[in-house]
């Protein structure tokens, strides 16, 4: 992008960026003029809803964008007249857990390599051994099942007292598969997804392949496959249950 000529007057006092020293009070000596260069803002598209349904919806450009890839959960902008604080999308909580605030879910965030609850290399059936259909395979016998504290029945992990949470990753007990419905909305882009994995670093290390849903596709007689979303390029395809798959727990919505 273009430099851009930034002038000020020489009066002023807290300007950002800084101008260099030098100028003075006097005409024609009574302003500071310097450039300014900022780099390019590419912004993703993103997904949205209204009445008619689920859309991408893509942001207009940005002239100047001089931030940090990574910053506070808030940015600030501050004028002579107003503040203005505006809430990042996705915020690492610090806990193990990343918060989606456009859609008010509560993500697991995933640990480079394999064997241990929240390692991305692991993977899970969504069903137990062929005939079986029923939500009986590891990523909910085994995974879900330890996120929840080892507790039978989703979000049942309460004292005798029906109040003191006894157990469960980031001290709940209500983590489950996303439906493919929410697994699509943390995608950085639609498919052809130029960036791979297809989703925003704060998630931790993510397989480029295929992630379950916990929703099953009854297109044909027997419910024998389930929804996924492949993070490699975007799509969105099902895949017999039976097969292991990468998993990535949610909890909150509806």
């Amino acid at each position: 992008m273009p430099a851009k000529l930034a002038c000020v007057p020489s009066t002023k006092t807290n300007v950002q960026p800084p101008p260099p020293g030098g100028g003075g009070t006097g005409t024609p000596n009574s302003f500071f003029c310097y450039k300014v260069k900022c780099p390019k803002a590419v912004l993703p598209p993103l997904p949205g809803a209204d009445q008619f349904g689920s859309r991408t919806v893509t942001p207009g450009a940005a002239k100047l964008l001089c931030a940090p890839v990574q910053g506070p959960p808030t940015t600030t902008i501050t004028t002579t007249s107003s503040t203005t604080t505006t809430t990042l999308r996705f915020v690492d909580n610090g806990d193990g857990t990343v918060t989606d605030h456009q859609t008010g879910l509560i993500w697991e965030q995933k640990v480079a390599g394999s064997g241990c609850l929240h390692c991305v290399g692991d993977t899970y059936t969504w069903s137990g051994p062929f005939p079986s259909t029923a939500p009986d395979g590891t990523v909910f016998t085994s995974f879900l099942a330890t996120l929840d504290g080892g507790t039978t029945g989703v979000g049942d992990c309460v004292s005798s007292n029906g109040s003191t949470q006894t157990g469960g990753f980031a001290n709940h007990c209500d983590w489950r598969l996303p439906t493919i419905a929410e697994l699509r909305t943390i995608l950085l882009a639609p498919f052809p997804c130029g960036t791979s994995p297809c989703i925003d670093p704060v998630f931790g290390p993510t397989a480029a392949g295929e992630y379950r849903s916990s929703t099953t596709n009854f297109t044909f007689s027997t419910p024998y496959d389930a929804w996924v979303v492949d993070f490699d390029d975007g799509q969105v395809f099902i895949d017999y249950k039976g097969n292991n798959g990468f998993v990535r727990a949610v909890r909150g919505g509806s």
